[in-house]
């Protein structure tokens, strides 16, 4: 061996390299590889062997470096190499400088492995270090995945590489794997804070920022960061940097922790903005934060932003910017309930900036909501016009067309909207206006898209934005797992809990910073005081009330007969919409409490839950305030389904929610009897003289059927509820047996023709579609028609269309489900003690279905046992007894929340 002397060649070689002469030190590392590597092979000593081993790993790596950090050329490489790689120069570059890093980290390997000494071991795993992460560095363009595996080896080799966790941590963050970025990105920090060296300054701005990326906005790990880095004496300065300094502040807020402190850092910050871009920029980030208030802080910066661009003059010097800060500041209004205003803001944009989409899309909206134009739809048509790709555009016009049932037309911008979106709210708004319709084409595939998309969203915790999800559309899939659905609307609730509208909860608690001077007034909040099942439904506990009931409705634009019954029984009946005129329904709610200021409800009902019209911002504000004289809040009738925190109550009875389910709900529950639909007496109280339809052709065909001895099964709810299982068992029936099944025609029966279809694909085609009727014309029609109405319970089941049928001495077959959404017929059914109509699973319910078709004689004995319940007014049909239960309850209820206490109420347990 020619010993330690033949070495200092080498060093020339990484001279030349520092001094930037290429190519001859390219060939003096060559050599010096080769001669190392001769060295290596022919000694005994372990000693030499360890030394050029080092040596030739040191120079394969100094010709890396050349290749990744010179310009030295490709053709010089492949005349003086055996290594040979293809692709552009940036490709060329990384992949060939990485073979030569991982060359020099297979050397330091076999040193390490042999494990000569422990001092040449120690070198070699720091040579193995940085030779894997330049491989990494290297292959980070090229090949992320091989690269993200060369820093974790760099790591493993020497733990205090910190360059290394940050650059996996890049890696895994642009794959969308914050989580593991979070816990390198921690890791470095730690380790460099121990260290206290220069790179640390570094490393901490980093995760700074990562923490706030909007993918991410990490605000734990940002808050945690911040006391970590505030003990690193070159890293602490950042704090004080304008941009951290907002972001700490921002999570602060967010996390409702030192909120005095956070908005004085804010407003410090836009003071000292002359041009008006921090106070924009600031008021965008706010803009979705729920403890911040709209209207003190979101909106003055805003204007502050305005002012200072001059946007308020008739010419400002950039109307583009000033349309985006006029669109925003439209937005903060309607977020804050003061509608007048952002319509004047949205106007404002649009003048800058005609055709806007943004602005002309949220212009629609806030039309929408306050009925004052209704040229909405030819707004945002326009809009889609000028903008295609718009898709916030072709949501808003699939709500509208949906709202108006226009199903097929919704439908089809919905699809557009996912296209556009591919937002969780978008996904599920099309997934529902597909079974609006019954079009169960990708039906699984829409449910495996929606589920993982909810599964991957609540993972990554960002489900408290109260906007994004209908839980009554989740409600209506059978196959999102129950679990899922809870987490999800308990996250959706949280989102309300947040003090959202800090500015809504100020306004509830002064009022009801002061005692009632009524404790037996009951509020009953609803959007349905009409022609509407609810509404219906309400007659029967509200007219001859014992209570002193308050009703107010908060979106009546046609009174009709409905309305004048519970104007007779509510001891006041108070529009709401007369205080909310352009304002959200829950500010025309809290003016119409301040109305009636000495007589404010002791108990509030709310009878819309998560449904169209509710006032949940009301509620969940209710909820978050904490003066003494709040009233308790209870869910009744409209939604069948917990409210996951939001409210103190629940109404049920035992059927629909016996005790071993009760933690189902967040809620007490107020356990009515003999259930909790009231009783069957509403027959008496509406249209109870009305005629049957017998103008359309289907009707009288049906009767002339069922004259002759077909039985007709009815169908008579919503299409939504039908899913593909359920529609299965009907047609596995139908092809039992020679019975028809007729089904209502919804909206503008557009699911008609897909039911068809479905059935044809069966071999059936005994289904008749008849028109949906009004209420007491409903029940005389279906009383001529139906012989069997079928219940679907394996999602959301009958409520009120099982009254109405059994009201009309219908019996109907249904399911015990699992859910309180799937029980309430089985409740209705067992109340009448027609326990052999209940099924437990579909192969029963389809049993029964065949065996009470085939005995015709079981039907009449059915309809027997509910036409005498009827006739005497007992079971489901005392009205009275219903009364008095419901009054019972309710008086337990004021006199439990006068004294602080809440715990289930059970009215008949004579307590």
């Amino acid at each position: 061996m020619k010993g330690r002397s033949a070495m200092v060649p080498c060093a020339v070689g990484d001279v030349l390299k520092k001094m930037s002469k290429y190519e001859r030190a390219w060939k003096v590392l060559s050599k010096c590889v080769k001669e190392m590597k001769h060295d290596s092979d022919n000694s005994d000593d372990d000693d030499q062997i360890t030394a050029a081993k080092q040596q030739q790993a040191l120079n394969t790596f100094h010709l890396g470096d050349i290749i990744r950090k010179s310009n030295i050329k490709r053709k010089f490489i492949n005349d003086n190499s055996d290594i040979k790689t293809t692709g552009n120069q940036t490709t060329w570059r990384g992949l060939t400088s990485s073979l030569f890093y991982q060359s020099a980290a297979d050397i330091f390997t076999e040193i390490i492995e042999e494990d000569i000494n422990d001092r040449d071991t120690s070198n070699a795993k720091y040579g193995l270090s940085v030779a894997q992460h330049n491989i990494g560095s290297a292959l980070s363009e090229v090949n992320p995945p091989q690269a993200l595996k060369s820093f974790l080896l760099a790591v493993s080799a020497n733990p205090t590489q910190f360059e290394s966790y940050t650059n996996a941590a890049q890696i895994l963050a642009s794959q969308q794997k914050y989580t593991e970025a979070y816990i390198l990105h921690k890791k470095a920090l730690i380790g460099l804070s121990k260290d206290q060296t220069k790179d640390a300054k570094q490393c901490a701005r980093q995760f700074l920022d990562f923490l706030f990326k909007d993918e991410v906005k990490n605000c734990t790990g940002l808050l945690a960061a911040k006391s970590q880095i505030s003990k690193i004496e070159s890293a602490k300065s950042l704090l004080t940097e304008r941009r951290h300094r907002f972001q700490i502040a921002f999570c602060q807020l967010s996390k409702n922790v030192q909120t005095k402190k956070a908005i004085a850092t804010i407003w410090d910050i836009a003071d000292n903005d002359e041009g008006g871009d921090e106070a924009y920029n600031i008021a965008t980030q706010l803009l979705d934060v729920p403890i911040v208030s709209k209207r003190d802080v979101v909106i003055p910066l805003y204007h502050r932003s305005l002012s200072a661009q001059n946007c308020y003059q008739n010419t400002p010097p950039n109307p583009e910017s000033c349309s985006y800060s006029f669109n925003n500041l439209g937005v903060a209004y309607e977020k804050s309930g003061q509608f007048i205003e952002a319509e004047q803001s949205y106007l404002s944009s649009l003048r800058l900036r005609p055709g806007f989409p943004k602005a002309a899309t949220n212009l629609a909206s806030i039309e929408k909501q306050t009925g004052n134009h209704p040229e909405t739809e030819t707004n945002l048509l326009s809009v889609i016009e000028q903008n295609p790709s718009f898709g916030e555009a072709y949501n808003n016009l699939a709500v509208l067309y949906s709202d108006g049932g226009q199903l097929s037309k919704s439908l089809y911008y919905y699809k557009h909207a996912v296209r556009l979106l591919g937002t969780e709210e978008s996904i599920l708004n099309h997934a529902h206006a597909a079974k609006q319709l019954c079009d169960w084409s990708g039906y699984f595939e829409r449910v495996r898209l929606l589920t993982n998309r909810l599964k991957e969203k609540n993972k990554n915790n960002q489900n408290n934005h109260r906007e994004n999800i209908r839980i009554l559309h989740l409600l209506s899939y059978p196959f999102i797992e129950e679990g899922l659905i809870v987490k999800i609307a308990t996250q959706r609730s949280k989102g309300y809990l947040l003090p959202s509208s800090t500015d809504f909860v100020g306004e509830v608690e002064r009022l009801f910073s002061q005692p009632s001077d009524d404790n037996n007034a009951i509020g009953i909040i609803s959007s349905d005081m009409k022609h509407h099942p609810v509404g219906c439904s309400l007659t029967s506990l509200l007219v001859d009330a014992v209570s002193n009931f308050t009703c107010f409705s908060t979106n009546l634009q046609q009174p009709d007969d409905i309305t004048d019954l519970l104007q007779t029984g509510c001891h006041s009946f108070i529009e709401t919409s007369s205080f909310s005129s352009r304002t959200s329904s829950d500010y025309g709610l809290i003016k119409a409490l301040k109305d009636i200021n000495e007589r404010l409800p002791t108990v509030v009902i709310d009878v819309n839950g998560n449904t169209q019209g509710a006032v949940e911002l009301f509620f969940a504000a209710i909820k978050k305030s904490k003066v003494p004289h709040k009233p308790a809040t209870v869910g009744f009738l409209g939604y069948p389904q917990s409210s996951y925190g939001i409210h103190d109550y629940i109404v049920s009875d035992m059927n629909v929610l016996p005790p071993p389910h009760i933690s189902q709900v967040s809620e007490h529950v107020i356990y009515l009897s003999p259930t909790y639909m009231g009783g069957g007496g509403i027959s008496e109280v509406i249209h109870a003289d009305d005629s049957p339809d017998l103008e359309s052709s289907s009707v009288t065909d049906i009767i002339e059927l069922k004259s002759k001895g077909t039985i007709i099964l009815c169908y008579t709810g919503q299409p939504y509820k039908i899913t593909p299982e359920i529609f299965d068992v009907w047609m596995n029936v139908l092809e039992s047996t020679n019975s028809v099944l007729v089904i209502s025609k919804w909206n503008d029966g557009a699911a008609d023709d897909n039911l068809l279809l479905e059935a044809r694909s069966r071999g059936i085609d005994r289904i008749v579609f008849v028109p949906y009727f009004e209420k007491g014309q409903y029940r005389e029609t279906h009383k001529l028609m139906c012989s069997l109405v079928v219940d679907s319970p394996t999602v959301y089941g009958g409520h009120i269309s099982t009254l109405d049928a059994v009201v009309s001495h219908i019996p109907v077959i249904t399911m015990m489900g699992s859910t309180i959404r799937t029980r309430a017929t089985a409740s209705i059914m067992l109340s009448l003690g027609l326990s052999s109509l209940v099924a437990t699973t579909l192969r029963e319910y389809e049993e029964i279905a065949v065996r009470h078709i085939s005995n015709p004689a079981l039907i009449n004995m059915a309809s027997d046992v509910i036409r005498a319940s009827h006739e005497e007014g007992t079971k489901l049909f005392n009205t009275s007894q219903y009364k008095q239960s419901f009054d019972r309850s309710f008086t337990i209820v004021r006199k439990l929340h006068l004294l602080g206490i809440k715990r289930h109420v059970v009215p008949d347990d004579g307590k």
